[in-house]
């Protein structure tokens, strides 16, 4: 039987080695089962596991399906993580916590569109593990013990990037607003992609932010984000209100403003114009803050 490294293998290496009758579905979901055993508990990366005998019994199925020459995609039969803030029926056997203790013991009444019972059916991939996330606190933030310091994951999706780079499973989807994805894959040396806001359907992902947040891949090779991302877009779902003005809208919101500005001064504030300069002209200590904001995602 010959072996791979979890820590290498890209999705191609595994479709490759199923392909040729090298190894099974079965081997490899368990030598990333051992993996996860062996540094998840130093790690924290996955949060919660799927049954191993439901794992093995949905790997050999897809095993039979390939032998009989009915493989359904590049993905059948090779494991994924998927972060904790995207829910999963309970019959996937992973919970849906986003990461908070909340919502521990919630049994969704469905799983997200981008990882739904019809996904898994016509692509063949195996839903490993949930993933943490990392706690996202919007005020009194300070630097160094938020994403961007030294040993900081980087993000929310502090479970999907290091699992991959562990070599937990060669791919995993993850969320990203501000940076959820992109931040921790430059950290810990992964492919990864935010994808186009509306490219991948949020329905049943936690949300933070409607206008900005989208589902995005994470893998070991650029190849792996493409196989992904041919599976979980599906059409788009780009929101009319981010695609086409609306001037109804739109005078609601100066009006508001007006109206606000006008209560201000009424209660004695003073209100001025002012010019508001832009990032790369805002130089201080010789560095543009666009400069210094790049570089603390660095």
């Amino acid at each position: 039987m010959m072996s791979f490294n979890v820590l290498t293998a890209t999705v191609t290496d595994i479709e490759e080695v199923l392909n040729n009758g090298t190894l099974t579905s079965e081997i490899v979901v368990t030598e990333y089962l051992k993996q996860i055993d062996r540094h998840n508990g130093y790690l924290h990366a996955v949060i919660a596991i799927a049954p191993k005998q439901l794992l093995i019994e949905r790997a050999r199925f897809l095993d039979q399906e390939r032998a009989a020459g009915r493989v359904l995609s590049p993905l059948h039969g090779i494991p994924l993580l998927i972060k904790d803030n995207i829910a999963t029926h309970p019959d996937l056997g992973i919970d849906t916590t986003a990461g908070t203790l909340v919502l521990v013991g919630s049994r969704v009444r469905e799983s997200a569109s981008c990882v739904s019972q019809r996904f898994a059916m016509s692509t063949g991939w195996l839903a490993v593990g949930g993933l943490t996330q990392s706690t996202l606190c919007h005020r009194r933030q300070t630097l160094g013990r938020w994403f961007r310091g030294h040993s900081a994951v980087g993000g929310s999706s502090s479970g999907s990037c290091p699992g991959v780079a562990a070599g937990f499973a060669p791919v995993a989807l993850g969320t990203d607003t501000n940076g959820s994805i992109l931040t921790p894959a430059t950290r810990h040396d992964v492919y990864a992609m935010k994808s186009t806001l509306g490219l991948i359907s949020q329905d049943g992902i936690c949300p933070i932010s409607f206008d900005f947040d989208s589902a995005g891949p994470i893998a070991r090779s650029a190849r792996g984000i493409a196989i992904l991302m041919d599976v979980i877009v599906d059409h788009w779902h780009m929101p009319t209100v981010a695609v086409a003005p609306n001037k109804e809208v739109d005078d609601q919101r100066d009006e508001d403003i007006k109206a606000a500005y006008e209560k201000s001064k009424s209660l004695g504030a003073v209100v001025k114009q002012v010019l508001i300069t832009s990032l790369d002209e805002l130089v201080v200590d010789g560095m543009s803050q666009l400069q210094r904001v790049m570089g603390e995602f660095n």
